[in-house]
């Protein structure tokens, strides 16, 4: 993928992750028990913390050059939102989701450092 269909995605990743946590937080927002109340207050970090982060960025160059604290999150967020990707088998689909998840993982791979890959190989 191009650095600009890359930015494109990156936005787009986020976007969905923050409608994805702001739908189950409403999915689980009448439940009462304490594991929920842990839960509620994860979504409503990250539904903060996406809704002030976003309009910063606008490509993957923008993400950099904020803290080590937001990118270890955006991080995370891409990271869960990949776990949870569906690649449909409608052929339809399938090749565009392929290619969206490939997208993904190459912008994962943009945090790791070469030192990384280095321990990954040692061990």
């Amino acid at each position: 993928m191009t650095d600009e269909e890359l930015d494109s995605l990156l936005i787009e990743i986020l976007n969905e992750y923050l409608a994805e946590t702001k739908e189950d937080a409403e999915y689980i927002k009448n439940q009462k028990s304490k594991d929920y109340k842990e839960v509620k207050e994860d979504y409503h970090f990250v539904i903060e913390h996406l809704s002030n982060l976003l309009p910063a960025i606008h490509s993957l160059d923008d993400l950099a050059e904020m803290d080590e604290e937001d990118i270890s999150l955006v991080y995370d967020y891409i990271a869960e939102y990949a776990g949870n990707f569906i690649i449909r088998e409608d052929p339809l689909y399938k090749e565009a989701d392929l290619k969206k998840y490939s997208g993904i993982e190459e912008i994962l791979n943009m945090f790791m450092d070469d030192d990384d890959f280095d321990e990954e190989e040692e061990i």
